[in-house]
């Protein structure tokens, strides 16, 4: 049965950045090699790292955790190798984390856009959904998608379209989290299109490469933001 899918055109703010084609698929060192300050060293598999060269804006986003408790980054943008966001499609994650003396954290969508939502897994840390559990992506009509991992629960389902700020789920355990330590993943992607809606239904774990992202509310860029096991401290954030 052919599926048609509906997306709504809005208008998204971006901030404008420049894109180097010259250092697109260029080898690289991950960690050491520079490879300017419009492309990044991201690993392709477990032997191969090339510079990739980010789009030419990236999207100003709203924070996606609400409550009226604190968050701190666990994981960002660049971790060392033996930690996971170094591929392609994980280079610019980050993992927050809600004060786990309260109740989990509600997840927001920060933009207007059709949803894939896998909502199967119903125990913790584990293999389901490709390792990110329970999981949202949120595909924009300019190509960005927005991507929700380790939910508990989901509150949309595929093919609806959701608004900025709706509530999508709560923050969770499920997939491969590590033993009682529930996070959001969340992640920025471009261009949904290349895969395709039907392709990205059919493969949970299957992303764009991942991007950038400017967080409104803290005023920074996503590269900008310090994390525990990238900077040996915690960095809570407060909700605004």
């Amino acid at each position: 049965m052919l599926k048609i899918v509906t997306l709504i055109i809005f208008l998204n703010i971006s901030i404008s950045v420049g894109l180097n084609a010259s250092s697109n698929n260029q080898p690289c060192i991950y960690g050491v090699t520079d490879c300017g300050s419009n492309a990044q060293c991201v690993f392709i598999d477990l032997t191969k790292s090339e510079c990739m060269a980010l789009p030419g804006s990236i999207p100003s986003i709203r924070f996606p955790l609400k409550s009226k408790h604190k968050f701190f980054c666990d994981q960002g943008n660049l971790s060392p190798p033996e930690n996971s966001h170094i591929y392609k499609n994980t280079a610019f994650a980050i993992d927050l984390v809600s004060d786990r003396k309260h109740p989990p954290a509600k997840i927001v969508s920060v933009s207007q856009g059709t949803v894939i939502a896998y909502s199967k897994c119903t125990k913790h840390n584990d293999q389901c959904g490709d390792g990110f559990g329970n999981s949202v992506k949120v595909l924009a009509n300019d190509g960005f998608l927005y991507f929700y991992a380790h939910l508990e629960k989901i509150f949309v389902k595929t093919g609806s379209v959701v608004s900025e700020g709706q509530i999508i789920g709560i923050e969770g355990n499920t997939g491969l989290t590590g033993e009682n330590h529930r996070h959001l993943h969340f992640s920025v992607h471009y261009n949904w299109r290349d895969i395709g809606f039907q392709n990205l239904e059919n493969n949970i774990g299957q992303l764009p490469p991942s991007v950038p992202f400017f967080i409104r509310e803290l005023k920074k860029d996503s590269r900008q933001i310090s994390c525990k096991r990238t900077s040996g401290k915690t960095e809570w954030l407060n909700w605004f």
